[in-house]
């Protein structure tokens, strides 16, 4: 299921990297849009259990560990960049129906 919205709601923990709270940012936008346009209809119901749902919240819970701080090590940014990079390399996996495509 979706974490409640990090911006609107309850709001983004006081340190966090900037680049990892504008990153949360994008993501809940484009997750607002997805919503509105799912499938070619309009709807306001929530997207949940979906593989871009999953993706996107498991992302949103990784960046919201990047301390101001304590930057990400190397090795933490490049999984990331695997995980994601996985995903390319497999489009079959996240068919885009919508305008505004996950990949």
């Amino acid at each position: 299921a979706r974490t409640s919205s990090l911006v609107g709601g309850a709001g983004l923990p006081p340190g966090l990297s900037p680049y990892a709270a504008a990153s949360i940012r994008v993501m809940e936008k484009y997750q607002d849009e997805r919503k509105q346009w799912f499938m070619g209809f309009s709807s306001s119901a929530e997207l949940v259990g979906d593989a871009r749902t999953r993706v996107l919240e498991e992302l949103k819970q990784w960046l919201l560990t990047l301390d101001e701080g304590a930057p990400a090590t190397v090795a933490s940014v490049a999984a990331r960049l695997d995980y994601c990079w996985q995903f390319l390399l497999r489009p079959g996996v996240f068919e885009t129906r919508n305008e505004r495509s996950f990949l």
